[in-house]
């Protein structure tokens, strides 16, 4: 899957050789925003629920100009992602009912690559932004969680357990993942700025669990993630 970003990065390489002059040049800007994110279970059996939880992101962003219409947009960043999983069980029976809790609370944190195809149609003032292509992460420091354990008959707690937050999970995890994004916003152009809003979907590809360490695990486990982002672009053109 390595070689496969590298023939895409130098395919659009070659592409950039060949545009057209065009009246706009290449911006550069940053962008930041929160992560509604969640792991993705893939399994022969259902344990539990996978639950949203919010983190933050950030990048820089370098947009060049294919045409008057069509832009290549790299965006270095930093990343955070994670899940929440919850598991419930609950038992009637004549003497009563028993409910077991459990939860689980992952975070990881990745260099993050996306490289990605921007269409900018005009709307009056404004600029419509519609994003498209791969991404590519690495992961940085390990992974942490935390995990609670509960007991409980008849509604009296029995037993409970609690152990976390700085749980090392990093073993469990692959570093990389790769996966594609896709999004739309609107951009307002001010002078040589742009002031930006956009909402972005991340779809995960990899199966981020270890099968080294879980070889009678037969599911996949993909990062999934809506991100909400506001930034500025900076265009280099001299007016």
């Amino acid at each position: 899957m390595k070689k496969l970003y590298t023939i895409i990065i130098v395919a659009i390489m070659l592409q950039l050789s060949h545009i057209e002059k065009v009246d706009a040049q290449i911006s550069l800007g940053f962008r930041a925003g929160a992560n509604i994110a969640q792991f993705s279970f893939h399994t022969s059996e259902t344990y539990g629920v996978s639950q949203s939880k919010t983190r933050l992101n950030g990048a820089f962003r370098v947009n060049v100009p294919l045409n008057s219409l069509f832009k290549i947009q790299l965006e270095p960043g930093y990343t955070q992602l994670g899940t929440k999983y919850l598991t419930h069980s609950k038992y009637k029976s004549s003497d009563g009912t028993t409910e077991d809790i459990e939860k689980l609370d992952v975070a990881t944190n990745y260099f993050e690559l996306p490289l990605l195809l921007q269409l900018n149609p005009r709307l009056g003032r404004f600029e419509t932004i519609i994003n498209l292509g791969p991404e590519i992460r690495y992961r940085t420091g390990k992974v942490k969680g935390k995990s609670s354990y509960s007991y409980s008959e008849n509604g009296t707690i029995v037993e409970e357990d609690e152990s976390g937050p700085e749980d090392d999970f990093d073993e469990d995890f692959s570093k990389f993942d790769y996966g594609i994004a896709g999004g739309v916003g609107v951009a307002l152009p001010i002078k040589s700025f742009k002031v930006f809003a956009e909402a972005r979907y991340h779809f995960g590809l990899t199966n981020l669990v270890n099968k080294d360490n879980y070889q009678d695990f037969d599911g996949t486990v993909q990062n999934r993630a809506v991100s909400l982002n506001v930034g500025v672009l900076y265009s280099l053109q001299k007016k």
